[in-house]
């Protein structure tokens, strides 16, 4: 968590756990730059299904699976979120984290 965004960055909640599953089931299909999927997107569609969630929220579910290592080489952009597919994107994005 961090200070002073507690508001974001809390812990998943029981509610937002149970979206877990269905997030996975949306990013595994991104595979490679050519799948990105935003994330307002993302909410757009869950919001559809019945599931509101913000942006920082769904960012936090999106940490949570990598943490986890339930779906490995999720990468984001300012373009979007995808499973990298090369060394390079992979490379990309941890110097992006790191900067």
């Amino acid at each position: 968590m961090i200070i002073n965004w507690e508001k974001y960055t809390h812990e998943l909640t029981d509610k937002e756990k149970k979206i877990v599953p269905r997030v996975i089931q949306g990013i595994v299909k991104r595979v490679s730059k050519r799948m990105i999927i935003t994330n307002a997107q993302m909410c757009e569609q869950l919001t559809k299904e019945g599931h509101k969630i913000s942006g920082p929220r769904l960012r936090k579910i999106l940490n949570f699976i990598r943490s986890e290592s339930i779906i490995r080489n999720i990468v984001a952009s300012s373009d979007g979120y995808y499973i990298a597919t090369t060394q390079k994107d992979l490379d990309d994005y941890r110097e992006s984290i790191n900067a």
